[in-house]
């Protein structure tokens, strides 16, 4: 095994058969490095015959019989029995024992998995030194100096985590604080329309990079070149997002991190040295399956991957090879992040219409954040961290939703409205399925709020999927549809007249001086609109938002 490793050499209890530099029989174990002559049970050395070495039945080096209980002399020269140390070293825990019946002898006959939680260093009895180099031991001893590395490893990114959080914190109330100034901008900024979406080849939001990342591509940032969205537009939106991305950012560092735990890099160095073991040199271990599968047979394939999967179980160390939550904690705020800003790209969406790159980008921001969320999800329950699946599952849930909302954006035609109508009633099946086991399986201490906040979604959920579904609902004009639409009536009236709504909420416009001067119905559904002598009909008033866009100058 690598050093560094937990052993997987099964220890012998027989007395050592080497001899001393005295001439007389090694007291020690078998494959250990024989003791200095002062140890020797013939040669007598009065001080070493007095010393206890036999903690359980408190008797010294005199008293014990070191063919049926040998002795080990530790670093710091104090000498224990094989009995004592065992029990201190639990080895029970870390190997299976067999005993013969008639003899009452113990052997070791394999190795248990190794212990899930943090093992602590053992200590010398009477100098406190910690217990290290003896062969015997070697794989409690290396598991215990792993824990010791991947506790410091884990204070780091606690902290690292902690740091990263409080920056989120302050992004999204900056986020907040910016929005409305942000979609005023974008409202009178120029805008570039493109009904065809951007080619496959240029987008790479949301797809990875190549076979061997593990996270696709997340940059939400540079939009202009590939969503043919104006560069006014862009530097709109990295000022609203930036403190997002940075976030983002952080949080993705340290989930690159956790990858790189010390537990990890031994796990990939046990596998890979086991792996070459098995294989020998006629096979690079540096090239893994996936490159080598194109090369070879099918059964030649199926046997290496066989073969890996079986020294991934040989190895005994946690698979994942993480340790520790840092890596699920901080994939989570990345996709909380990636959810902040696809909200954002959302309420663009609003203004500028599915005509627009917006959409184009929204899909595929979508799409890096399902990606984010099912990893999530994964690592989340090989790791058995129910309360994080049950966050992860609510961050599904709002994806859905926002996707839901996002295909709701868009009238489709009808040859598109029978795909459109199958991945809504997709999402939503998803959706309610998240929702089942957020009601049935979150843990108790977070149940009643995970409740509350799906049940406010599943709200939201209707909503959203009852307006995707509707074929014959007009589509929201979106502001940029509107300041298209008051500047042709403006031409077309010579820059006069003012904006009226009709009981119901329809917009007309009346020119010349725009007072009310006779009465006429709604186009739209029929209700009476103008007046008489510049006084509106009852129920008509004035509509706001296109008269505001003549303050503006739009």
């Amino acid at each position: 095994m690598p050093c560094g490793a937990p052993c997987d050499r099964l220890p012998c209890n027989k007395r050592c058969l080497k001899y001393l530099d005295c001439g007389h029989q090694c007291p020690s174990v078998c494959g250990e490095k024989c003791p200095p002559t002062v140890f020797c049970v013939e040669c007598k050395d009065p001080e070493t015959m007095n010393t206890i070495v036999d903690l359980i039945m408190q008797q010294t080096l005199s008293k014990v019989n070191v063919d049926e209980d040998p002795i080990l002399v530790l670093a710091c020269d104090h000498a224990l029995t094989m009995t004592t140390l065992d029990g201190m070293m639990e080895m029970s825990n870390y190997y299976q024992e067999s005993m013969d019946l008639k003899t009452g002898e113990i052997t070791f006959t394999g190795k248990r998995d190794l212990p899930g939680e943090e093992v602590s260093q053992v200590s010398c009895h009477l100098c406190r030194k910690p217990i290290i180099g003896l062969c015997r031991y070697g794989r409690r001893v290396k598991y215990a100096q792993l824990s010791l590395r991947l506790k410091k490893h884990q204070v780091v990114q606690a902290r690292l985590i902690k740091d990263a959080l409080q920056k989120f914190e302050v992004a999204q109330v900056l986020i907040e604080e910016k929005q409305l100034e942000f979609l005023t901008a974008i409202k009178i900024s120029d805008a570039k329309t493109d009904i065809k979406p951007p080619r496959d080849e240029q987008r790479s939001l949301g797809r990875f990079k190549d076979q061997s990342t593990w996270l696709p591509n997340a940059d939400f940032s540079n939009i202009s070149r590939v969503y043919h969205i104006s560069k006014n537009q862009e530097k709109l939106w990295k000022w609203l997002i930036e403190q997002a991305s940075d976030s983002y950012s952080m949080f993705r560092r340290i989930h690159e991190m956790a990858s790189k735990s010390p537990s990890k890099q031994l796990f990939d160095a046990t596998v890979s040295h086991l792996y070459r073991l098995k294989t020998g040199p006629s096979i690079d271990p540096s090239i893994g399956p996936d490159e080598q599968q194109a090369s070879m047979s099918d059964e030649e394939y199926t046997r290496i991957t066989e073969t890996i999967q079986s020294c991934m179980l040989e190895c005994g160390l946690p698979r994942d090879g993480h340790g520790g939550s840092s890596n699920v904690d901080s994939l989570h705020e990345m996709t909380n992040a990636l959810i902040l800003v696809l909200a954002q790209a959302l309420e663009v969406l609003k203004i500028e219409g599915p005509s627009s790159g917006w959409y184009w980008f929204t899909e595929d921001l979508i799409q890096c954040a399902g990606i984010h969320v099912e990893i999530l999800k994964e690592l989340a329950l090989n790791g058995k961290y129910d309360k994080k699946l049950a966050f992860a599952r609510m961050s599904r849930m709002e994806l859905l939703l926002r996707a839901t909302q996002w295909i709701g954006m868009r009238v489709a035609s009808e040859d598109e409205l029978d795909a459109k109508l199958k991945r809504v009633d997709y999402l939503t099946e998803q959706f309610m399925m998240e929702l089942k086991e957020i009601e049935e399986g979150c843990p108790l201490e977070i149940k009643d709020e995970c409740v509350r906040r799906a049940t406010l979604l599943e709200e939201r959920m209707t909503i959203a999927a009852a307006s995707a579904r509707n074929p014959t609902c007009y589509h929201q004009v979106t502001t940029r549809e509107k300041v298209q639409l008051f500047r042709a009536m403006s031409q077309e009236l010579g820059g006069t007249g003012h904006w009226y709504r009709c009981p119901n909420g329809h917009t007309y416009v009346i020119g010349n001086c725009g007072g009310a001067m006779q009465q006429s119905t709604c186009y739209e559904c029929g209700a009476p609109i103008g007046g008489s002598s510049h006084r509106l009909q009852t129920g008509n008033t004035a509509d706001e938002e296109f008269e505001g866009f003549y303050r503006r100058q739009v």
